[in-house]
């Protein structure tokens, strides 16, 4: 029983789809291997394993939010600040990032 996740709007009868991001099993939907296959091959589908053994590894790189706003803390130049606020969208990291930033910029 596979799971996969659409990227797009998969039509599999003339009145059902399955709306991008859904997570579906073919069994349930009566989706036939081949077509599942051919999905697969043209990108429409990713299994949905694959997404999230790569969201584990993402979420498993990045220090806690206790470490992050330590290390905000202790950050000595902007380029260092920059690299540890890349990619961090965290409610609490944001407003740490910024109070830092002003502390590390220069008055003109």
């Amino acid at each position: 029983m596979s799971r996969y996740v659409a990227k797009n709007t998969i039509s599999y009868t003339s009145k059902d789809s399955i709306a991008p991001g859904e997570t579906f099993d073919p069994s349930e939907k009566g989706i036939a291997a081949a077509d599942i296959a051919a999905l697969l091959k043209s990108g429409e589908i990713t299994p949905a394993a694959e997404l999230q053994e790569s969201s584990n590894k993402v979420t498993s790189k990045r220090p806690n939010v206790a470490d992050t706003l330590a290390l905000i803390a202790s950050a000595q130049t902007l380029e260092e600040l920059d690299k540890l606020a890349e990619g961090d969208e965290r409610v609490s990291v944001i407003p740490a990032i910024a109070t830092r930033r002003a502390e590390l910029t220069p008055p003109e």
